[in-house]
Parts: C-alpha cells; sequence; structure tokens
C-alpha cells in the first residue's frame, strides 16, 4: 500500500510539473498556472473541482481575468476536473462584480476566452450585478438602453454575442424578483420577439427556475418537479415563452436522457413545431455538457436516437463539447467525435457543421481561425476560411 501510496505521489508531482512546464513558452504566466498545483494534487475529482472553484476566484488580487483564463486552458490539457470550467467561472465573474456593480456592462465585455468554461463568466457578472437587488418598473424602464447596448459592445462577436443574450436572460430573472413572465416580456422589450437573439434571452430567463441560484445550492422558490413544471410553463401562454420553459426543464430527467430515454417524447410535447426543433437542440447541448468528460456515453446517447435525429445529436453534443472544453485540443476532440458516429450522413453533417463555426467563433481573429480550421481536411478546411456568419447557437 505503501508503494501504491508513493508511486500515485511521483506521478502527481511529475503531472504536476508537466502541467506547469506547459506555459514554458509564456514565462508571464508561470507563476498563476502554478497557483493551481496544489488543487491538482488532490486525488479525488470532486475536491479538485471544488479546489478550483474556491481558489480560482481569489486570484483576483493577483491577476486579471485574461491571465487566469490563460491558466485555466492551460489547466484543462491535464486535468479534468476542469474540463467542465463553468460554475467556476461564473464565481470569477460574481468575484469581479463584486468590486463595483455599476461597471457590470465593462466587466461583462473582460471574458479572456472566445470558447472557454462555457461562458460561466458572463453569466456570473450579470447575475451577480443584481442578484440581491430587484428593481421596480421605474429602475427598468431607465436601464433598457444600457440593456440593449451591452452585448453590442465590439467585444461581442459571434458566439459570444449570443452568450451575451442569454446572460441578461439571467438578470433579467433577478432584477424583476423571479418574477418570470416580466423577465421574459423585458427579453421581449431588449430583442425584438422572432430574432435570432430572443431565444437565447428567454433561455437565461427560464433556466434559474430549474438550476441552483448560488454555490449553497439556493433554488427557485417554486420548487417544481417533472410533474408540476409543464403545468407552471403552461401559465405563460405565449408558445415561445411555454417552448423556452418546457425546454429548461430537461434537467430534472437528465438522468434517463443521459441513457437515452425520453427525449423524443418530451421534446415533441412542445407547443408547435419550432419549439420541438429548439428542444432537441437544448437537449443535446445540455447532456453534452454534463457528459463533456465521457463522450463514450454521449455517443450512445446519439446511437439511441431516430436515424433521422442522429446527425443533430452528433453536431449539437460535439459543438458544445467544443465551447465547454476550450483550448487548442478542443476541436480535435470535438472533430474526433464527429468522425466516431457510425451513421456516415451524421459524422459528415456533423464535420461540416463544426468547420462552419470558424467564421462564428473567430471572425475577427484570422490566426485563430486559421488554427481552428487546420484540424479539417483539405476542403473543410478552405470552406472553414470562407464562410461566413450562419452558425445557430442553441437556446
Amino acid at each position: 500500500m505503501r508503494r501504491v501510496i508513493l508511486s500515485i505521489g511521483i506521478l502527481s508531482v511529475f503531472v504536476a510539473l508537466s502541467f506547469a512546464s506547459w506555459a514554458a513558452a509564456d514565462r508571464r504566466m508561470l507563476p498563476t498556472v502554478r497557483t493551481l498545483v496544489p488543487c491538482f494534487l488532490k486525488t479525488n475529482v470532486a475536491e479538485r473541482t471544488l479546489c478550483y472553484e474556491d481558489h480560482v476566484p481569489t486570484l483576483l488580487a493577483q491577476y486579471d481575468v485574461e491571465d487566469i483564463f490563460s491558466a485555466i486552458r492551460i489547466g484543462q490539457a491535464y486535468d479534468p476536473a476542469i474540463a467542465d470550467c463553468h460554475f467556476l467561472a461564473h464565481r470569477l465573474g460574481e468575484a469581479v462584480i463584486a468590486s463595483d456593480p455599476t461597471r457590470w456592462a465593462e466587466f461583462i465585455a473582460m471574458e479572456g476566452s472566445e470558447t472557454l468554461c462555457s461562458y460561466g463568466y458572463v453569466h456570473g457578472v450579470s447575475i451577480g450585478a443584481f442578484k440581491n437587488d430587484p428593481m421596480s418598473w421605474e429602475e427598468i424602464e431607465t436601464l433598457l438602453p444600457s440593456f440593449k447596448e451591452a452585448c453590442a459592445q465590439d467585444a461581442f462577436r459571434g458566439v459570444r454575442k449570443s452568450n451575451c443574450f442569454h446572460a441578461l436572460g439571467h438578470m433579467f430573472y433577478f432584477i424583476t424578483g423571479a418574477d418570470v413572465m416580466a423577465a421574459l416580456q423585458i427579453c421581449d422589450r431588449v430583442h425584438a420577439i422572432g430574432s435570432p437573439e430572443a431565444p437565447r434571452c428567454y433561455a437565461g430567463v427560464t433556466m434559474n427556475l430549474f438550476m441552483p441560484l448560488s454555490d449553497e445550492g439556493e433554488v427557485d422558490a417554486r420548487h417544481l418537479t417533472v410533474e408540476t413544471a409543464p403545468i407552471f410553463c403552461a401559465t405563460l401562454k405565449e408558445d415561445r415563452y411555454v417552448g423556452a420553459c418546457k425546454r429548461a426543464s430537461w434537467i430534472l430527467q437528465v438522468d434517463s436522457f443521459s441513457l437515452g430515454h425520453g427525449i423524443d417524447s418530451f421534446c415533441h410535447d412542445q407547443p408547435n413545431a419550432e419549439e420541438v426543433e429548439l428542444c432537441f437542440h437544448k437537449v443535446f447541448h445540455g447532456l453534452a455538457w454534463k457528459l463533456v468528460n465521457d463522450s463514450e456515453q454521449m455517443q450512445r446517447v446519439c446511437d439511441a436516437m431516430h436515424t433521422q435525429r442522429q446527425k443533430k445529436c452528433y453536431t449539437e453534443a460535439a459543438l458544445q463539447f467544443l465551447i465547454t472544453k476550450g483550448g487548442s485540443r478542443a476541436v480535435a476532440d470535438a472533430a474526433a467525435f464527429c468522425r466516431s458516429a457510425s451513421n456516415t450522413i451524421a459524422a459528415t453533417g456533423c464535420l461540416d457543421e463544426l468547420a462552419r463555426w470558424g467564421a462564428y467563433l473567430y471572425d475577427n481573429k484570422p490566426t485563430e481561425r486559421a488554427v481552428y480550421c487546420a484540424a479539417f481536411d483539405h476542403e473543410r478546411e478552405k470552406r472553414c476560411l470562407k464562410n461566413n456568419h450562419t452558425a445557430t447557437v442553441s437556446s
């Protein structure tokens, strides 16, 4: 037993040294990366995850947001406990905004990565700004111009703009004191009804009904269940609101969905055909987020779907793996997931869509886009480099 413990210890130290040396090309990053090593050396994945979530926000006392995200990206190359860093980034964003909530529009533009941590940082900033401060309608009216301008900043391009709209939905839930109908109506005031942005905002509002609102496990006071969620959602009346609410409740059935069971019947309970498609979009993205470290199980989920749904499942999952993991290896891993599909149509369609995302992720970053596109075969690489902004994002 002592030999096993000693071997594990030696291996941990060896990998930790490799972990730090990965940043050697940029010596400026080494001090930041080294601060993550104590978390990395914990033997239990859950303990490491909690350690990162507690420790990383404290780095703001010494490092800026961009450097912290660079350290996270390095860590992801070595530790699955930091691969899904969405909640870690939430806490980082809330720590940033705590210094001056009035600067929320400025702070949400500071995220240091196009795809890292599934945009948890911008969500954390938007939630933290008004989480404990519900507003009157008069106060909300005065802020409407700021809400409309927030995601129009130059920092928000491509996929980051879409996730900014989603983050505003989170914010609207809190400023209305969890009045879901009112928050959804603010989405319509900020984004035109029927616009591509509106469903992202609706999703930000309704997600709060089913996900923890804080690190302490606080949840929405309605405590909706599989049985009561459809009843509440129906009270929202408008199809676009009802659909957003129902698909946000997917998390209540995540255990069965993760085995590929019940997804079809869940999504076909939507109010119209458009909402059905958005539901499959959401569930496949959500499952890939939950299964980010188990791509084989996600593959089994996709293979369990009807043939006509397999292409969408593989595509949405690959895109979510890309966004969740971030970093230079993410596109190669996402492409490998596409190729794992036994259904040739699914594999081809998945790779084609992944290539199209080069323009969406890196529309104003030609160097990064070239690196991204190089992960594909020659023909897809050419299309990746030429494509305009045509990708869509889950709501």
